[in-house]
């Protein structure tokens, strides 16, 4: 038997089969030619305010569940989509002949990659979220809509590198047994939530997938 030590991120103690959720495909952008910038420009404001709808919309469903702090969690993504600095960076990435998938990706990509630099735990993980909601938008560009529904055909404890507190908030909670996350950290979004509605959690789980 094989001992794999984690991070406890919420308390509890449980048992049962496992699922593994894959993380969804990152969308792939392209180039443009230079004429077509105003389109793109247009077609990113929309994506993005699709976006950040769907969040506010998340936001709304967790608040009537009684849980009005991690609901902010969902507020501060969509307040991110919006925000008029990643907005600005990705329409000069546009300007430079990405299209508005390549150009909100690198974006955001630029954002974490500072928030993670500055070598503090809550903030390398709100380097997730912007990563999390440009993935959003990106899939908005491409006609994706939303995230895919990460099922659970029975009662399973959800095994994966990391969970978007997006897919975090739409698994069953009937059915979501617990969570063990090879990734992540007691502080990121995920972890909340599952101490939010009682999911017995555990991140840092290094070998877990293999």
């Amino acid at each position: 038997m094989r001992s794999i030590r984690g991070v406890a991120a919420a308390p509890g103690v449980v048992r049962g089969p496992w699922v593994h959720i894959e993380p969804s495909a990152i969308v792939a952008g392209g180039r443009i030619d230079p004429a077509n910038a105003d389109t793109e420009r247009s077609r990113l404001d929309a994506a993005i305010a699709a976006a950040a709808g769907q969040l506010d919309r998340i936001a709304e469903r967790v608040a009537a569940d009684g849980h009005a702090d991690e609901a902010a969690i969902f507020s501060a993504q969509a307040a991110i989509a919006r925000d008029p600095a990643l907005v600005a960076l990705a329409e000069e990435r546009i300007r430079a002949s990405d299209d508005a998938i390549a150009a909100i990706q690198a974006a955001a990509g630029g954002v974490a990659d500072q928030l993670r630099g500055l070598g503090d735990e809550l903030l390398a993980a709100r380097a997730a979220d912007v990563l999390d909601v440009a993935h959003r938008i990106a899939r908005q560009l491409a006609g994706l809509g939303n995230e895919p529904a990460a099922g659970l055909d029975r009662p399973a404890i959800v095994v994966a590198t990391d969970l978007p507190p997006s897919v975090t908030a739409n698994l069953p909670r009937d059915r979501l047994l617990g969570i063990a996350l090879e990734g992540s950290s007691a502080t990121a979004h995920a972890a909340i939530l599952a101490r939010a509605y009682s999911i017995p959690a555990v991140v840092g789980a290094t070998g877990l997938l293999a």
